[in-house]
């Protein structure tokens, strides 16, 4: 068997699915599909605790992060024709710069608060 080193074509025009399919994998279905679950388990994972995490104890917050990265499983499988990756990095951006924003506020705050 030959081995071509031609770019798979998956069906759509999505830079993170590409990359992660043709450059991180080289090819590789398998390794492109983990790396494109673990990215998205991993965006999935930082947009949660920028956005919406509370204070657990651990196990509770062993037992989230277990069903986050279930469920990354179906997005990464929609991920494969939707932009999916794309949209979650969108998402933890906004949410940092939120969570930036509002550090500098608090401290504003903090700090007019002092100097009265």
């Amino acid at each position: 068997m030959e081995e071509t080193n031609e770019a798979i074509d998956i069906g759509n025009n999505l830079p993170i699915v590409d990359f992660l399919f043709n450059t991180a994998a080289n090819g590789d279905l398998l390794i492109g599909f983990l790396l494109l679950y673990l990215t998205i388990g991993i965006l999935l994972a930082v947009s949660y605790k920028l956005g919406f995490a509370r204070k657990l104890p651990l196990l509770k917050s062993i037992i989230v992060y277990v069903f986050l990265f279930i469920g990354a499983f179906i997005i990464a499988m929609l991920g494969l024709k939707l932009p999916m990756a794309e949209c979650l990095v969108i998402i933890a951006l906004v949410l940092g710069i939120y969570r930036f924003r509002l550090a500098q506020d608090r401290k504003r705050r903090k700090n007019q608060t002092e100097s009265n």
